[in-house]
């Protein structure tokens, strides 16, 4: 059983034991995750937060149960503890839009807009009173409650109008964008994605290293398989 912890997970694993019943984040895959996630929202010890993909899902629980219940359970193959900081990066201070040479595409592609297509920012909550993006940003079930610069900042180079200023026009002038909170930062649900018809999801964050192939490659690889349209940035 112990071969399906990831490596932090094993790495943790003497400080679980000696607090057995602490609560923690868990992520785990299995062939029949839904009937897993019935068997143990009936535990008292522990909340099932949401199923990431068909495979994997995401429950707050602690390692008495990880040992009774999932480790035990032959549908499972891999569990990991999402236990790793994240941030935003810092403010970008007068921003240049020569250097990803997004001034070339709009000169070159001037009529290109991105109507009706919408991404999400996954992050903290962008300023919705932000005129370079007005009635384009659609606060959904997913958004941080946290309002933020940086944010803000990503949501005007991806789909700023210029209102405010000339290079306050981002790629895409005209598509919709949602925000995602980083607070997990796993991808969303399919049905997130399929609800609102993002197409693409932006992650300017930063966070420890895995050095291993761990549970967010995995669930994002998952939600791309499931999702073929979808592509995260």
């Amino acid at each position: 059983m112990q071969a399906k912890l990831s490596p932090s997970l094993a790495t943790t694993l003497a400080s679980l034991l000696r607090h057995p019943t602490a609560p923690h984040l868990f992520l785990i895959q299995s062939t029949r995750s839904g009937a897993l996630a019935d068997s143990l929202q009936a535990s008292p010890a522990t909340a099932m937060l949401r199923r990431v993909t068909a495979d994997f899902i995401l429950v707050k629980t602690n390692y008495d149960v990880v040992q009774a219940k999932i480790l035990s359970d032959t549908s499972v193959h891999f569990v990991d503890i999402i236990d790793r900081e994240v941030h935003e990066e810092q403010s970008i201070a007068g921003f240049d839009n020569t250097l990803n040479t997004i001034n070339s595409l709009q000169a070159l592609y001037p009529s290109f807009t991105a109507n009706g297509l919408s991404v999400s920012v996954k992050e903290n909550r962008p300023d919705t009173a932000d005129i370079d993006f007005s009635h384009r940003l659609q606060l959904t079930e997913a958004a941080s409650a946290t309002l933020s610069t940086h944010a803000t900042i990503m949501a005007t180079i991806i789909a700023g109008a210029g209102n405010s200023f000339y290079n306050g026009r981002g790629v895409a002038t005209g598509a919709n964008i949602t925000s995602s909170s980083i607070d997990v930062l796993l991808p969303d649900n399919d049905d997130y994605y399929a609800a609102h018809q993002i197409s693409v999801q932006n992650h300017s964050y930063g966070t420890a290293l895995e050095n291993y192939y761990g549970a967010d490659a995995a669930a994002y690889d998952a939600s791309v398989l499931h999702r073929p349209s979808l592509l995260h940035v």
